[in-house]
Protein backbone atom coordinates (compact mmCIF):
# COMPACT_ATOMS: atom_id res chain seq x y z
CA UNK A 1 0.00 0.00 0.00
CA UNK A 2 2.85 2.19 0.98
CA UNK A 3 6.21 1.60 -1.39
CA UNK A 4 3.74 -0.49 -3.56
CA UNK A 5 6.12 -4.25 -3.61
CA UNK A 6 4.99 -6.97 -4.37
CA UNK A 7 5.63 -8.74 -0.95
CA UNK A 8 3.68 -9.94 2.83
CA UNK A 9 1.78 -7.36 3.94
CA UNK A 10 -0.42 -7.16 7.51
CA UNK A 11 -3.40 -8.44 7.08
CA UNK A 12 -5.56 -7.05 10.43
CA UNK A 13 -5.48 -4.43 12.25
CA UNK A 14 -4.71 -0.45 11.35
CA UNK A 15 -1.93 -1.53 9.14
CA UNK A 16 -3.56 -3.81 7.31
CA UNK A 17 -2.68 -3.97 3.80
CA UNK A 18 1.30 -2.55 4.39
CA UNK A 19 4.18 -4.54 4.18
CA UNK A 20 6.42 -5.13 7.36
CA UNK A 21 9.52 -3.40 6.31
CA UNK A 22 7.08 -0.20 5.87
CA UNK A 23 4.89 -0.72 9.00
CA UNK A 24 4.77 2.38 11.37
CA UNK A 25 4.58 1.86 15.33
CA UNK A 26 2.92 4.61 17.55
CA UNK A 27 4.48 6.95 18.94
CA UNK A 28 5.90 6.78 22.47
CA UNK A 29 8.70 7.72 24.44
CA UNK A 30 11.40 5.00 24.51
CA UNK A 31 11.90 4.01 28.08
CA UNK A 32 15.31 3.42 27.41
CA UNK A 33 16.55 6.59 25.67
CA UNK A 34 13.60 8.62 26.24
CA UNK A 35 13.29 9.90 22.50
CA UNK A 36 9.98 10.48 21.36
CA UNK A 37 9.49 7.98 18.35
CA UNK A 38 7.71 4.54 16.92
CA UNK A 39 8.09 1.97 19.98
CA UNK A 40 7.23 -1.16 20.42
CA UNK A 41 4.75 -1.54 23.18
CA UNK A 42 3.90 1.56 23.12
CA UNK A 43 0.91 0.92 25.45
CA UNK A 44 2.76 -0.69 27.90
CA UNK A 45 4.56 0.97 30.54
CA UNK A 46 7.77 0.12 29.02
CA UNK A 47 8.05 0.78 25.07
CA UNK A 48 11.64 0.95 23.37
CA UNK A 49 12.54 2.30 19.71
CA UNK A 50 14.05 -0.35 17.20
CA UNK A 51 17.04 1.08 18.01
CA UNK A 52 16.80 0.35 21.52
CA UNK A 53 15.54 -3.34 21.28
CA UNK A 54 18.40 -4.39 19.37
CA UNK A 55 20.74 -2.95 22.21
CA UNK A 56 22.54 -5.21 24.53
CA UNK A 57 22.97 -4.50 27.96
CA UNK A 58 24.21 -6.66 31.07
CA UNK A 59 20.80 -8.30 32.21
CA UNK A 60 19.72 -7.74 36.00
CA UNK A 61 18.83 -10.95 36.55
CA UNK A 62 21.77 -13.21 35.06
CA UNK A 63 24.85 -10.47 34.54
CA UNK A 64 24.87 -11.47 31.12
CA UNK A 65 25.30 -9.18 28.19
CA UNK A 66 22.09 -9.57 26.10
CA UNK A 67 19.82 -7.96 24.36
CA UNK A 68 16.82 -6.56 26.82
CA UNK A 69 13.68 -7.53 26.02
CA UNK A 70 11.39 -6.00 28.80
CA UNK A 71 12.40 -4.15 32.18
CA UNK A 72 11.21 -4.20 35.37
CA UNK A 73 9.20 -1.93 37.65
CA UNK A 74 12.22 0.01 38.53
CA UNK A 75 13.99 0.30 35.01
CA UNK A 76 16.64 -3.02 35.11
CA UNK A 77 16.98 -4.42 32.15
CA UNK A 78 15.89 -7.83 31.52
CA UNK A 79 16.69 -10.53 29.07
CA UNK A 80 14.73 -13.01 26.83
CA UNK A 81 15.34 -16.00 29.42
CA UNK A 82 15.14 -14.11 32.86
CA UNK A 83 11.37 -12.46 32.58
CA UNK A 84 10.39 -15.37 32.08
CA UNK A 85 9.03 -16.23 35.33
CA UNK A 86 8.36 -19.42 36.67
CA UNK A 87 6.99 -19.85 40.33
CA UNK A 88 3.99 -21.76 42.01
CA UNK A 89 0.38 -21.03 40.54
CA UNK A 90 -1.59 -19.30 42.76
CA UNK A 91 -4.47 -21.37 42.03
CA UNK A 92 -3.01 -25.45 41.06
CA UNK A 93 0.31 -24.56 43.38
CA UNK A 94 2.28 -26.23 40.00
CA UNK A 95 5.35 -24.67 39.32
CA UNK A 96 5.14 -23.31 35.94
CA UNK A 97 5.75 -19.74 33.80
CA UNK A 98 3.42 -17.25 34.83
CA UNK A 99 0.91 -16.60 31.61
CA UNK A 100 -0.83 -13.60 33.30
CA UNK A 101 -1.60 -12.04 36.30
CA UNK A 102 -4.96 -10.95 37.10
CA UNK A 103 -5.99 -7.23 38.99
CA UNK A 104 -6.12 -9.09 42.04
CA UNK A 105 -2.62 -9.98 41.91
CA UNK A 106 -3.11 -13.72 41.07
CA UNK A 107 -0.11 -15.23 39.10
CA UNK A 108 -1.74 -18.04 36.66
CA UNK A 109 -0.43 -20.61 34.61
CA UNK A 110 -1.62 -20.80 31.07
CA UNK A 111 -3.56 -23.42 32.33
CA UNK A 112 -5.40 -22.39 34.81
CA UNK A 113 -5.48 -18.81 32.77
CA UNK A 114 -7.62 -20.63 29.68
CA UNK A 115 -10.20 -22.25 32.15
CA UNK A 116 -10.81 -18.76 33.89
CA UNK A 117 -14.75 -18.57 33.61
CA UNK A 118 -14.30 -14.27 33.76
CA UNK A 119 -12.56 -14.72 30.20
CA UNK A 120 -15.64 -15.93 28.71
CA UNK A 121 -17.82 -13.41 27.64
CA UNK A 122 -21.07 -13.56 24.96
CA UNK A 123 -20.38 -13.65 21.34
CA UNK A 124 -21.38 -10.29 20.02
CA UNK A 125 -23.27 -11.82 17.21
CA UNK A 126 -24.86 -15.36 18.35
CA UNK A 127 -24.33 -14.47 22.15
CA UNK A 128 -23.21 -17.85 23.60
CA UNK A 129 -21.23 -17.82 26.36
CA UNK A 130 -17.44 -18.36 25.19
CA UNK A 131 -14.30 -17.16 25.39
CA UNK A 132 -13.65 -14.54 22.02
CA UNK A 133 -11.45 -15.41 19.63
CA UNK A 134 -11.92 -12.22 17.07
CA UNK A 135 -13.26 -8.54 17.68
CA UNK A 136 -16.07 -10.60 20.51
CA UNK A 137 -16.85 -13.81 18.33
CA UNK A 138 -16.67 -17.05 18.94
CA UNK A 139 -14.77 -19.41 16.70
CA UNK A 140 -17.83 -20.22 14.81
CA UNK A 141 -18.75 -16.93 13.84
CA UNK A 142 -15.03 -15.83 13.11
CA UNK A 143 -14.44 -17.95 10.79
CA UNK A 144 -16.90 -16.64 8.03
CA UNK A 145 -16.01 -13.34 9.24
CA UNK A 146 -12.24 -13.50 8.79
CA UNK A 147 -13.05 -15.60 5.61
CA UNK A 148 -15.17 -12.77 3.91
CA UNK A 149 -12.35 -10.30 4.56
CA UNK A 150 -9.59 -12.52 2.85
CA UNK A 151 -11.92 -13.72 -0.46
CA UNK A 152 -14.15 -10.57 -0.37
CA UNK A 153 -14.20 -6.85 -1.97
CA UNK A 154 -14.21 -4.15 0.44
CA UNK A 155 -17.49 -4.69 1.12
CA UNK A 156 -16.79 -8.23 2.54
CA UNK A 157 -18.56 -9.92 -0.60
CA UNK A 158 -17.00 -13.23 -1.75
CA UNK A 159 -16.63 -12.78 -5.43
CA UNK A 160 -19.04 -15.65 -6.93
CA UNK A 161 -16.10 -17.71 -8.03
CA UNK A 162 -14.41 -18.06 -4.93
CA UNK A 163 -18.13 -19.12 -3.10
CA UNK A 164 -16.97 -22.84 -2.77
CA UNK A 165 -13.63 -22.21 -1.40
CA UNK A 166 -15.69 -20.05 1.01
CA UNK A 167 -17.78 -22.93 2.03
CA UNK A 168 -15.66 -25.19 2.18
CA UNK A 169 -13.37 -23.64 4.63
CA UNK A 170 -16.04 -22.42 5.92
CA UNK A 171 -17.45 -25.90 6.57
CA UNK A 172 -14.90 -27.14 8.65
CA UNK A 173 -13.84 -27.33 12.17
CA UNK A 174 -14.14 -23.76 13.67
CA UNK A 175 -10.72 -23.89 15.55
CA UNK A 176 -8.71 -25.43 13.05
CA UNK A 177 -10.21 -23.24 10.94
CA UNK A 178 -9.27 -20.06 13.07
CA UNK A 179 -6.05 -21.47 13.92
CA UNK A 180 -4.84 -22.08 10.00
CA UNK A 181 -5.74 -18.53 9.49
CA UNK A 182 -4.17 -16.86 12.35
CA UNK A 183 -1.42 -17.76 10.45
CA UNK A 184 -0.28 -14.54 8.47
CA UNK A 185 1.41 -16.33 5.30
CA UNK A 186 -1.78 -18.93 4.98
CA UNK A 187 -4.18 -15.65 5.02
CA UNK A 188 -1.74 -14.09 2.56
CA UNK A 189 -2.12 -16.75 0.33
CA UNK A 190 -5.73 -16.32 0.52
CA UNK A 191 -5.67 -12.84 -0.36
CA UNK A 192 -3.43 -13.32 -3.45
CA UNK A 193 -5.64 -16.21 -4.57
CA UNK A 194 -8.34 -13.32 -4.44
CA UNK A 195 -6.35 -11.06 -6.22
CA UNK A 196 -6.27 -12.78 -9.02
CA UNK A 197 -10.02 -12.58 -9.80
CA UNK A 198 -10.68 -15.61 -11.76
CA UNK A 199 -11.83 -19.10 -11.12
CA UNK A 200 -9.66 -21.16 -8.90
CA UNK A 201 -8.00 -24.53 -10.66
CA UNK A 202 -5.02 -26.23 -10.19
CA UNK A 203 -2.64 -23.89 -12.28
CA UNK A 204 -3.85 -21.01 -10.44
CA UNK A 205 -2.02 -23.00 -7.14
CA UNK A 206 0.71 -23.91 -9.41
CA UNK A 207 1.91 -20.47 -9.98
CA UNK A 208 1.67 -19.05 -6.19
CA UNK A 209 4.54 -22.25 -5.25
CA UNK A 210 6.56 -21.54 -3.19
CA UNK A 211 3.79 -20.15 -1.60
CA UNK A 212 3.37 -21.44 2.30
CA UNK A 213 -0.04 -23.46 2.69
CA UNK A 214 -0.70 -24.74 -1.12
CA UNK A 215 -0.36 -27.94 -0.50
CA UNK A 216 -2.73 -28.28 2.51
CA UNK A 217 -4.95 -25.83 0.73
CA UNK A 218 -5.13 -27.74 -2.33
CA UNK A 219 -5.66 -31.27 -0.43
CA UNK A 220 -8.60 -29.50 1.32
CA UNK A 221 -10.30 -28.20 -1.73
CA UNK A 222 -9.80 -31.41 -3.74
CA UNK A 223 -11.58 -33.34 -0.49
CA UNK A 224 -14.18 -30.58 -0.90
CA UNK A 225 -14.88 -31.23 -4.56
CA UNK A 226 -14.00 -27.47 -5.40
CA UNK A 227 -11.40 -28.90 -7.45
CA UNK A 228 -10.72 -32.34 -9.46
CA UNK A 229 -8.46 -34.98 -8.04
CA UNK A 230 -5.21 -35.43 -10.19
CA UNK A 231 -1.75 -37.47 -9.16
CA UNK A 232 0.29 -35.21 -7.01
CA UNK A 233 3.11 -36.78 -7.03
CA UNK A 234 3.17 -36.77 -10.95
CA UNK A 235 2.63 -32.87 -11.11
CA UNK A 236 5.50 -32.27 -8.41
CA UNK A 237 7.68 -34.65 -11.00
CA UNK A 238 6.72 -32.84 -14.21
CA UNK A 239 7.53 -29.35 -12.09
CA UNK A 240 10.80 -30.70 -11.14
CA UNK A 241 11.43 -32.04 -14.36
CA UNK A 242 10.99 -28.36 -15.71
CA UNK A 243 12.97 -26.32 -13.22
CA UNK A 244 16.19 -29.21 -13.55
CA UNK A 245 15.77 -28.36 -17.29
CA UNK A 246 16.25 -24.66 -16.74
CA UNK A 247 19.59 -25.45 -14.84
CA UNK A 248 20.83 -27.27 -18.14
CA UNK A 249 23.17 -24.76 -19.57
CA UNK A 250 24.29 -26.61 -23.18
CA UNK A 251 21.11 -26.24 -25.47
CA UNK A 252 22.09 -29.98 -27.05
CA UNK A 253 22.39 -31.68 -23.94
CA UNK A 254 19.00 -29.77 -22.53
CA UNK A 255 17.40 -30.83 -25.73
CA UNK A 256 18.53 -34.49 -25.02
CA UNK A 257 17.29 -34.31 -21.51
CA UNK A 258 14.18 -32.87 -22.48
CA UNK A 259 12.84 -35.72 -25.13
CA UNK A 260 14.37 -38.35 -22.49
CA UNK A 261 12.51 -37.20 -19.38
CA UNK A 262 9.35 -36.46 -21.37
CA UNK A 263 8.95 -39.30 -24.00
CA UNK A 264 10.71 -42.11 -22.08
CA UNK A 265 9.75 -41.48 -18.44
CA UNK A 266 6.96 -38.71 -18.08
CA UNK A 267 5.24 -40.52 -20.84
CA UNK A 268 5.19 -44.13 -19.50
CA UNK A 269 4.29 -42.82 -16.48
CA UNK A 270 0.98 -40.87 -17.72
CA UNK A 271 -0.29 -43.94 -19.41
CA UNK A 272 0.15 -46.43 -16.53
CA UNK A 273 -1.23 -43.64 -13.51
CA UNK A 274 -4.14 -41.52 -12.72
CA UNK A 275 -5.79 -40.42 -9.73
CA UNK A 276 -6.83 -43.62 -8.82
CA UNK A 277 -4.13 -45.09 -8.83
CA UNK A 278 -1.14 -42.23 -8.34
CA UNK A 279 2.52 -42.35 -8.61
CA UNK A 280 4.24 -43.58 -5.61
CA UNK A 281 7.06 -41.66 -4.11
CA UNK A 282 9.09 -44.41 -4.44
CA UNK A 283 9.04 -44.09 -7.80
CA UNK A 284 8.88 -40.32 -8.63
CA UNK A 285 12.34 -40.60 -6.19
CA UNK A 286 13.95 -42.59 -8.58
CA UNK A 287 12.66 -41.46 -11.59
CA UNK A 288 14.29 -37.97 -9.87
CA UNK A 289 17.75 -39.42 -9.45
CA UNK A 290 17.90 -41.00 -13.19
CA UNK A 291 17.26 -37.83 -14.45
CA UNK A 292 20.09 -36.05 -12.09
CA UNK A 293 22.59 -39.18 -13.28
CA UNK A 294 21.62 -38.36 -16.62
CA UNK A 295 22.71 -34.77 -16.16
CA UNK A 296 25.82 -35.55 -14.39
CA UNK A 297 26.56 -38.14 -16.89
CA UNK A 298 26.41 -35.25 -19.94
CA UNK A 299 28.74 -32.92 -17.87
CA UNK A 300 31.53 -35.65 -17.08
CA UNK A 301 31.44 -36.46 -21.23
CA UNK A 302 31.96 -32.50 -21.92
CA UNK A 303 34.38 -31.69 -18.82
CA UNK A 304 36.25 -35.48 -20.26
CA UNK A 305 36.36 -33.61 -24.18
CA UNK A 306 34.28 -35.81 -25.59
CA UNK A 307 30.19 -35.84 -26.45
CA UNK A 308 27.27 -38.72 -26.57
CA UNK A 309 27.90 -39.40 -29.82
CA UNK A 310 31.68 -40.58 -30.00
CA UNK A 311 31.19 -42.04 -26.28
CA UNK A 312 32.81 -45.34 -26.09
CA UNK A 313 32.66 -48.26 -23.65
CA UNK A 314 36.11 -47.10 -22.03
CA UNK A 315 34.49 -43.99 -20.92
CA UNK A 316 31.25 -45.74 -19.59
CA UNK A 317 34.02 -47.73 -17.43
CA UNK A 318 35.61 -44.84 -16.36
CA UNK A 319 32.60 -43.05 -15.76
CA UNK A 320 31.61 -45.53 -13.42
CA UNK A 321 34.62 -46.44 -11.52
CA UNK A 322 35.27 -42.91 -10.85
CA UNK A 323 32.44 -42.33 -8.92
CA UNK A 324 29.29 -43.40 -6.39
CA UNK A 325 26.97 -46.92 -6.80
CA UNK A 326 24.17 -43.84 -7.70
CA UNK A 327 25.97 -43.34 -11.50
CA UNK A 328 24.36 -46.71 -12.13
CA UNK A 329 21.63 -44.26 -12.57
CA UNK A 330 22.47 -43.20 -15.51
CA UNK A 331 21.92 -46.78 -17.02
CA UNK A 332 18.34 -45.88 -18.27
CA UNK A 333 19.24 -42.93 -19.99
CA UNK A 334 22.60 -44.48 -22.01
CA UNK A 335 20.45 -47.29 -23.13
CA UNK A 336 17.96 -45.50 -24.44
CA UNK A 337 20.29 -43.46 -26.48
CA UNK A 338 22.50 -46.12 -27.91
CA UNK A 339 18.58 -47.54 -29.57
CA UNK A 340 18.15 -43.92 -30.79
CA UNK A 341 21.32 -43.92 -32.20
CA UNK A 342 22.43 -40.89 -29.85
CA UNK A 343 25.48 -42.86 -29.08
CA UNK A 344 27.82 -44.01 -32.56
CA UNK A 345 29.45 -46.72 -30.82
CA UNK A 346 28.60 -50.40 -29.71
CA UNK A 347 28.52 -49.39 -25.30
CA UNK A 348 27.12 -51.69 -22.82
CA UNK A 349 25.85 -50.06 -19.42
CA UNK A 350 25.85 -52.69 -16.88
CA UNK A 351 22.55 -52.74 -14.10
CA UNK A 352 23.99 -51.32 -10.69
CA UNK A 353 25.29 -54.24 -8.51
CA UNK A 354 23.32 -55.64 -5.75
CA UNK A 355 24.84 -57.35 -3.07
CA UNK A 356 22.17 -57.40 -0.64
CA UNK A 357 20.80 -60.52 1.02
CA UNK A 358 16.93 -60.52 1.34
CA UNK A 359 17.42 -59.63 5.33
CA UNK A 360 14.33 -61.37 7.02
CA UNK A 361 13.49 -62.27 10.85
CA UNK A 362 14.17 -65.45 12.63
CA UNK A 363 10.88 -67.73 12.79
CA UNK A 364 10.94 -67.45 16.77
CA UNK A 365 10.91 -63.72 16.59
CA UNK A 366 8.56 -63.14 13.90
CA UNK A 367 6.13 -65.23 15.71
CA UNK A 368 6.46 -63.64 18.83
CA UNK A 369 5.79 -60.15 17.42
CA UNK A 370 2.83 -61.41 15.87
CA UNK A 371 1.50 -63.20 19.18
CA UNK A 372 1.84 -59.38 20.65
CA UNK A 373 0.08 -58.16 17.80
CA UNK A 374 -2.43 -60.75 18.35
CA UNK A 375 -3.49 -60.50 21.70
CA UNK A 376 -1.65 -57.49 23.54
CA UNK A 377 -4.71 -55.02 23.98
CA UNK A 378 -2.50 -51.79 24.52
CA UNK A 379 -1.38 -51.75 21.32
CA UNK A 380 -3.17 -49.48 18.77
CA UNK A 381 -5.83 -51.20 16.43
CA UNK A 382 -4.21 -49.58 13.74
CA UNK A 383 -0.91 -50.76 14.55
CA UNK A 384 -2.18 -54.27 15.21
CA UNK A 385 -3.75 -54.72 11.94
CA UNK A 386 -1.10 -53.31 10.12
CA UNK A 387 1.52 -55.28 12.12
CA UNK A 388 0.37 -58.60 11.12
CA UNK A 389 -0.61 -57.85 7.70
CA UNK A 390 2.62 -57.54 7.28
CA UNK A 391 4.00 -60.52 9.12
CA UNK A 392 1.23 -63.00 7.98
CA UNK A 393 0.42 -62.05 4.59
CA UNK A 394 3.70 -60.47 3.52
CA UNK A 395 1.95 -57.21 2.24
CA UNK A 396 3.92 -54.22 1.16
CA UNK A 397 3.21 -50.99 3.58
CA UNK A 398 2.57 -48.79 0.02
CA UNK A 399 -0.33 -51.02 -0.53
CA UNK A 400 -1.48 -51.22 3.36
CA UNK A 401 -1.85 -47.63 3.34
CA UNK A 402 -4.31 -47.73 0.37
CA UNK A 403 -6.74 -50.26 1.38
CA UNK A 404 -9.95 -48.85 1.59
CA UNK A 405 -13.47 -50.07 3.13
CA UNK A 406 -14.28 -52.09 -0.28
CA UNK A 407 -10.87 -54.35 0.98
CA UNK A 408 -12.46 -55.62 3.56
CA UNK A 409 -16.03 -58.28 2.56
CA UNK A 410 -18.07 -59.58 5.24
CA UNK A 411 -19.80 -62.96 3.93
CA UNK A 412 -21.91 -64.19 6.89
CA UNK A 413 -20.03 -65.23 9.52
CA UNK A 414 -16.60 -64.72 7.63
CA UNK A 415 -14.28 -61.94 7.05
CA UNK A 416 -12.15 -61.81 3.93
CA UNK A 417 -10.06 -59.25 2.56
CA UNK A 418 -9.31 -58.34 -0.82
CA UNK A 419 -5.52 -58.03 -1.47
CA UNK A 420 -5.36 -59.99 -4.59
CA UNK A 421 -7.28 -61.24 -7.15
CA UNK A 422 -8.86 -63.78 -5.44
CA UNK A 423 -9.96 -62.77 -1.43
CA UNK A 424 -8.38 -64.54 1.59
CA UNK A 425 -10.52 -65.67 4.86
CA UNK A 426 -8.63 -63.65 7.45
CA UNK A 427 -8.90 -65.69 10.95
CA UNK A 428 -9.80 -64.07 14.24
CA UNK A 429 -8.89 -61.82 16.19
CA UNK A 430 -7.52 -60.03 12.99
CA UNK A 431 -11.20 -60.06 11.58
CA UNK A 432 -12.27 -57.86 14.40
CA UNK A 433 -9.67 -55.60 14.16
CA UNK A 434 -10.45 -54.97 10.48
CA UNK A 435 -14.20 -54.59 11.04
CA UNK A 436 -13.34 -52.23 13.67
CA UNK A 437 -11.62 -49.91 11.72
CA UNK A 438 -14.11 -50.14 8.55
CA UNK A 439 -16.51 -48.73 11.20
CA UNK A 440 -14.86 -46.40 12.62
CA UNK A 441 -12.63 -44.61 10.55
CA UNK A 442 -12.22 -41.31 12.15
CA UNK A 443 -9.00 -39.46 11.66
CA UNK A 444 -7.72 -37.00 13.18
CA UNK A 445 -9.29 -33.90 12.99
CA UNK A 446 -8.30 -31.15 10.63
CA UNK A 447 -9.48 -28.92 7.83
CA UNK A 448 -11.65 -30.17 5.11
CA UNK A 449 -12.15 -33.09 6.55
CA UNK A 450 -14.76 -35.32 4.28
CA UNK A 451 -15.94 -38.87 4.10
CA UNK A 452 -13.01 -41.06 2.33
CA UNK A 453 -12.68 -44.78 1.68
CA UNK A 454 -9.51 -44.98 3.23
CA UNK A 455 -9.20 -47.91 5.58
CA UNK A 456 -6.57 -45.85 7.47
CA UNK A 457 -7.81 -42.20 6.85
CA UNK A 458 -4.20 -40.05 7.01
CA UNK A 459 -3.71 -36.58 9.37
CA UNK A 460 -4.67 -34.66 5.68
CA UNK A 461 -8.07 -34.65 3.87
CA UNK A 462 -8.49 -37.24 1.44
CA UNK A 463 -4.93 -39.07 2.04
CA UNK A 464 -4.49 -42.33 3.65
CA UNK A 465 -1.95 -42.77 6.21
CA UNK A 466 1.88 -42.33 4.91
CA UNK A 467 3.63 -45.04 4.57
CA UNK A 468 6.74 -43.31 6.65
CA UNK A 469 4.70 -43.11 9.33
CA UNK A 470 3.73 -46.06 9.35
CA UNK A 471 7.43 -47.59 9.47
CA UNK A 472 7.77 -45.50 12.28
CA UNK A 473 5.31 -46.61 14.50
CA UNK A 474 5.72 -50.62 13.62
CA UNK A 475 9.77 -49.84 14.06
CA UNK A 476 8.56 -48.60 18.02
CA UNK A 477 7.34 -52.21 18.85
CA UNK A 478 10.86 -53.72 17.30
CA UNK A 479 9.11 -54.58 14.41
CA UNK A 480 11.39 -53.82 10.58
CA UNK A 481 8.92 -53.61 8.01
CA UNK A 482 10.74 -54.72 5.08
CA UNK A 483 12.57 -57.89 6.90
CA UNK A 484 9.45 -58.98 8.43
CA UNK A 485 7.63 -58.80 5.15
CA UNK A 486 10.52 -60.37 3.98
CA UNK A 487 10.24 -63.49 6.02
CA UNK A 488 6.22 -63.65 5.27
CA UNK A 489 6.89 -63.62 1.81
CA UNK A 490 9.93 -66.65 2.24
CA UNK A 491 7.48 -68.48 4.55
CA UNK A 492 4.58 -68.98 2.45
CA UNK A 493 6.47 -69.21 -0.78
CA UNK A 494 7.71 -72.76 0.73
CA UNK A 495 4.03 -73.70 1.17
CA UNK A 496 2.14 -72.13 -2.01
CA UNK A 497 3.10 -72.47 -5.51
CA UNK A 498 4.29 -69.04 -7.81
CA UNK A 499 0.62 -69.22 -8.81
CA UNK A 500 -1.10 -68.99 -6.33
CA UNK A 501 1.00 -66.85 -4.09
CA UNK A 502 0.41 -64.52 -6.84
CA UNK A 503 -3.35 -64.46 -7.25
CA UNK A 504 -4.02 -64.47 -3.41
CA UNK A 505 -1.20 -61.95 -1.72
CA UNK A 506 -1.60 -59.34 -5.32
CA UNK A 507 2.30 -60.38 -5.90
CA UNK A 508 3.77 -60.18 -9.65
CA UNK A 509 4.30 -63.46 -10.86
CA UNK A 510 7.78 -63.05 -11.68
CA UNK A 511 8.26 -61.85 -8.34
CA UNK A 512 6.54 -65.01 -6.58
CA UNK A 513 8.83 -67.16 -8.91
CA UNK A 514 11.98 -65.75 -7.32
CA UNK A 515 10.38 -66.06 -3.44
CA UNK A 516 9.75 -69.90 -4.87
CA UNK A 517 13.49 -69.90 -5.68
CA UNK A 518 14.76 -68.06 -3.01
CA UNK A 519 12.64 -70.78 -0.27
CA UNK A 520 13.93 -73.60 -2.41
CA UNK A 521 10.49 -74.51 -3.60
CA UNK A 522 9.76 -73.99 -7.14
CA UNK A 523 6.55 -76.53 -7.26
CA UNK A 524 7.62 -77.54 -10.86
CA UNK A 525 5.89 -80.60 -10.64
CA UNK A 526 3.00 -78.86 -8.32
CA UNK A 527 0.50 -78.95 -12.36
CA UNK A 528 0.80 -82.94 -12.18
CA UNK A 529 0.59 -83.98 -8.79
CA UNK A 530 -2.18 -81.64 -9.07
CA UNK A 531 -3.91 -83.33 -12.09
CA UNK A 532 -3.34 -86.93 -10.87
CA UNK A 533 -4.96 -85.95 -7.78
CA UNK A 534 -7.72 -84.92 -9.30
CA UNK A 535 -7.80 -87.67 -11.62
CA UNK A 536 -7.42 -90.08 -8.65
CA UNK A 537 -10.31 -88.22 -7.17
CA UNK A 538 -13.04 -88.18 -9.98
CA UNK A 539 -12.59 -91.83 -10.72
CA UNK A 540 -12.36 -93.91 -6.98
CA UNK A 541 -13.59 -97.16 -8.35
CA UNK A 542 -12.67 -97.20 -12.13
CA UNK A 543 -10.82 -100.84 -12.92
CA UNK A 544 -7.11 -100.52 -13.56
CA UNK A 545 -6.29 -102.51 -16.52
CA UNK A 546 -5.16 -106.22 -16.61
CA UNK A 547 -1.36 -106.86 -17.56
Amino acid sequence: MRCSRTTEVRQTGAMAGVCFICTRFPTAVCSTCGKTTPCYRATTNSPQCPECCRQREECSACGKLRRVVTRTDSGEPLCGSCHIIVKACDRCGRHKRVSTRRTTGEALCYSCYSKDPTRQQPCAQCGTITIPRRRGLCEACAVPARLRELLGDDNGVVLPSLEPVFHTLASGKPSSVMDWLNRPARASLLARIRDTGGPLTHQTLDDLIPADGVHLLRMILVAGQVLPARDEQLASLERWVTTLLESIPDAHERQLVHTFAHWHNLGRLRSRHSPDHPLSPNTAANVRYCLTQTVHFLQWLRHADTSLTACTQEDIDAYLCDGTVMRYKARGFVLWAARRSHIRHPVDFPPMPSDKPRRSLADDERWRLAHRFLHDDTIDTVDRVVGLLVLLYGQPLTKISRLTTSHVIQAGQRVRLAIGTHPVDVPPPLDRFLLALAEDREGPPGLGRADQPWLLPGFFPGRPRGTAHLRSRLTAYGLPSRRGRNSALMDLAAQMPPAVLSQVLGVGIKAATQWADAAGSSRSDYAASLSKSRRTDSEPNRPRPSD
